[in-house]
């Protein structure tokens, strides 16, 4: 059994690996990536994702919710619940499939995440989609390859719903998902996993233009997601250009329409990002040049130079 082959863009640890540092660790080995090819490819020949099997009740597990709870069995036929694992601990959550090619080698870039943070306070679990007639198989090819985190097997319960795939709406593999002790969502990634490219992030207030700037950057109009409404984009997202080096798109700060609490997490994940993300190159903070910058701008430029981050002023509008 494999997993559905629809492609679903999505969204999405340091040495300390708790509140900030643990999503810049995140950010510089989960969140999305997506290929100005593979954009364009999938406009054009990936159909729609068909419907999730777990009805209407099921949801894509985005940033920001609670993780559903689970158990299923690891290779070893011991259970593993998941519910108990967030509470004590953040989780870097993967789903793959012994079937899927591109997922042998995200199983190499996670068990070289876990031998280099080892001991530190996360846990580690890859969950194969493909059913407990497999499990001795899967087990076999995770000791062959030598991979030391948890290794669990996805099954079918008695409607036809994957236990743990279904339920965080999985439509491609791998999925990598960093869940917060607690069990909240804090980002999401589906499709390849690659080594860490330098990065060039860009920053600016709600609706001042950023994803419209990374689009005729690349010359591509739906790359990064365009709306008249203030604060659409939840979360970073990466995009891969030509495999050389990535854009970050920033959540927007001011005058987004959102929660105190969904505003401080913007914060925690950007000042995370920021400050500890060792690939990142440069920051262009954009400003609406008929106001040019304001507190929150100066602020921002401030917090980049007292950590010898470099950045450029742009103008827009």
């Amino acid at each position: 059994m494999s997993r559905r082959s629809a492609v679903r863009k999505e969204t999405g640890v340091a040495p300390a690996l708790t509140g900030s540092r643990l999503l810049a660790f995140a950010a510089a080995l989960s969140l999305p990536l997506f290929s100005i090819g593979a954009v364009a490819a999938e406009r054009e020949t990936i159909p729609s994702p068909p419907a999730v099997h777990g009805g209407e009740g099921t949801r894509f597990a985005e940033p920001g919710m609670i993780a559903p709870d689970f158990t299923v069995l690891d290779v070893e036929g011991r259970p593993f619940n998941l519910s108990e694992e967030v509470s004590r601990k953040p989780v870097l959550l993967l789903f793959w499939s012994v079937f899927c090619e591109p997922c042998r080698s995200e199983m190499t870039v996670l068990q070289n995440a876990y031998d280099k943070y080892a001991g530190r306070d996360l846990t580690f679990v890859a969950v194969a989609v493909d059913g407990e007639p497999l499990r001795k198989i899967i087990g076999g090819f995770a000791r062959q390859e030598g991979y030391t985190f948890k290794v669990l097997v996805d099954d079918l319960d008695a409607t036809g719903t994957w236990k743990a795939a279904d339920a965080y709406g999985v439509t491609v593999t791998p999925t990598l998902l960093l869940l917060g002790k607690g069990g909240a969502v804090l980002l999401r990634k589906g499709g390849k996993i690659r080594e860490e490219l330098p990065q060039v992030a860009f920053a600016g207030r709600s609706n001042v233009g950023k994803s419209s700037l990374l689009n005729a950057l690349v010359g591509h109009s739906r790359l990064a997601r365009v709306s008249n409404t203030p604060g659409r984009t939840r979360g970073i997202a990466l995009f891969e250009i030509e495999g050389k080096f990535a854009f970050a798109d920033l959540p927007g700060y001011g005058f987004a329409k959102v929660s105190r609490s969904e505003r401080e997490a913007w914060k925690g994940l950007v000042e995370g990002y920021l400050a500890e993300c060792e690939s990142l190159r440069r920051v262009y903070v954009l400003v609406d040049a008929r106001r040019g910058p304001e507190d929150e701008e100066r602020q921002l430029a401030a917090f980049l130079a007292a950590r010898a981050v470099p950045y450029r002023w742009v103008g827009t509008k």
